[in-house]
């Protein structure tokens, strides 16, 4: 049975190898490339972060006064959507195609 005692020896036994005259050492490109590779991943979040955010073109509805009550699709390309718009609520139909009006709702009081 081998056991990480036996493994920790064998391994402090192995000899090291002595550097060859004239050899090249990768040991300085080595950790160069561990900083390059560190700077590349931290510009790449600074720019995820904070610079695509605001070179975002869809910004979504934010304060408009527009905001999706509900949907409900109908197949894979066609939904209803009820929609509130300054204190109105719509009733949208949307396929690939268009975006069509279908009724304005009324408002219903709520029985309890």
């Amino acid at each position: 049975m081998i056991t990480p005692l036996f493994i920790f020896t064998w391994v402090s036994q192995t000899p090291t190898p002595l550097p060859m005259e004239g050899g090249v050492d990768f040991t300085g490109a080595f950790l160069k490339m561990i900083f390059i590779l560190g700077l590349v991943v931290m510009l790449a979040l600074i720019v995820l972060k904070y610079i695509l955010p605001k070179l975002a073109i869809h910004k979504g509805f934010g304060n408009s006064g527009i905001q999706i009550v509900g949907r409900v699709p109908l197949d894979a390309k066609k939904s209803l959507y009820v929609i509130e718009v300054e204190d109105k609520k719509l009733l949208l139909g949307a396929s690939e195609q268009q975006v069509q009006l279908l009724c304005e709702l009324k408002k219903s009081k709520n029985v309890e």
